[in-house]
């Protein structure tokens, strides 16, 4: 609490902000993932493949661990532990989204439009 009190009130109020935002996005990634009210209502070519919600989950919550590790405690060997793992999974993110997904685009459509001929 004590770095709370230190903080201005546009700090403050950013923070809030994205730990609503945050609070939001994962709450709809889960509702697409569960093939929930969201995902039925959601045509399917526009539908987003799973696996990328599934990496971007993933890299949301390790952005959670690690922040405020790296924060507090900057020079322990967990925090930079941590932020190697963070390093690692954000950039295994985000050149997955790069070249894999259009790999398993075509893979999918291929799959797809194979079972669909039979």
């Amino acid at each position: 609490m004590e770095i709370i009190r230190r903080m201005n009130n546009p700090t403050i109020i950013a923070g809030a902000f994205l730990i609503v935002l945050a609070i939001a996005s994962v709450s709809v990634a889960t509702n697409i993932l569960l093939r929930g009210k969201i995902w039925r209502s959601l045509k399917p070519e526009s539908r987003p493949r799973r696996w990328i919600l599934i990496l971007l989950l993933a890299s949301l919550g390790m952005t959670f661990i690690w922040l405020p590790v790296f924060v507090i405690w900057p020079h322990t060997l967990f925090s930079r532990v941590l932020t190697i793992a963070w390093v690692v999974l954000f950039a295994g993110t985000g050149l997955s989204l790069k070249w894999l997904s259009g790999l398993i685009g075509m893979v999918y459509k291929r799959r797809t439009s194979g079972l669909c001929d039979s």
